[in-house]
């Protein structure tokens, strides 16, 4: 939803932080998006999410969406970032979550001071590391 906003009405935003989310398919088909949207984006995606899959696909409801690399490409290039994203790894341990590497990838050279950004948990799904998945909203018909 944070990344939708960004596109169909960047002049609210400075920037925003999806978790678990990538760009759909039909919003970038839509000829009313706006795609040159320069906002900051950052993302916070795990790589064993069976809701929202990493390598994309389709979602409930049949929307296709694009992988979360592919949908950081593609801030990147909507921002004018320049250059190879800085890279760093982060291993995060708790109780729960014995071994979490958690990838920051982040492209800090963009236009108007933007920034992209793309956090990746590598072997976590849809729920915060440490954290039992409890997803009420599916039962709602989100």
């Amino acid at each position: 939803m944070a990344q939708r906003m960004a596109v169909e009405k960047p002049h609210l935003w400075r920037a925003v932080i999806s978790v678990s989310s990538q760009l759909s398919l039909p919003l970038l088909k839509n000829p009313k998006t706006k795609l040159n949207p320069n906002v900051s984006v950052y993302s916070i995606v795990g790589t064993d999410d069976t809701l929202v899959p990493y390598a994309g696909g389709y979602v409930r409801k049949g929307a296709e969406i694009l992988s979360a690399p592919d949908s950081f490409l593609r801030w990147k290039e909507w921002n004018s970032c320049v250059g190879e994203p800085k890279e760093s790894k982060i291993n995060y341990a708790s109780q729960n979550e014995p071994n979490v590497n958690l990838i920051r990838s982040m492209y800090t050279v963009c236009s108007n001071g933007k920034k992209v950004g793309l956090y990746t948990m590598e072997g976590v799904g849809h729920a915060w590391p440490g954290e039992t998945a409890s997803i009420p909203f599916i039962d709602m018909g989100y």
